[in-house]
């Protein structure tokens, strides 16, 4: 990738819209079911299985109310769809992609060095 290559992924990335939508199943029977269907839906960016009074939360990225629309009716068909919240993102305060690096990476290569906390498991 070049950057003629970034600069055009980045102005697309700015004229997408992104949704956060909250999704509760009638039963968990249809859990595989959604997951799968989840999977195959370019639109959705992100899933997450929650606790509380939603099963699951998708981030959904379109152009337009009219594209949420379309992937709204496509969601709520899905057999064992109970109910569908939808919140518009106005505006990202706070956006990070990353996760904490394996302890491992920390430790002392040496073969008998000590743990790097007091009573840490090794």
């Amino acid at each position: 990738m070049d950057l003629l290559d970034y600069k055009i992924l980045s102005a697309l990335k700015k004229n997408a819209r992104q949704k956060a939508s909250e999704i509760s199943l009638e039963h968990p029977r249809y859990t595989d079911n959604f997951v799968s269907h989840i999977h195959e839906n370019p639109h959705v960016v992100s899933c997450y299985y929650l606790t509380g009074e939603f099963d699951y939360m998708l981030k959904v990225c379109c152009r337009s109310s009219r594209d949420l629309e379309e992937i709204h009716r496509r969601i709520k068909q899905l057999e064992g769809v109970r109910m569908i919240k939808t919140h518009y993102v106005l505006h990202t305060e706070k956006n990070i992609y990353s996760c904490l690096p394996e302890l491992e990476d920390f430790r002392p290569k040496q073969k008998n060095a000590a743990p790097l906390m007091e009573g840490a498991a090794q």
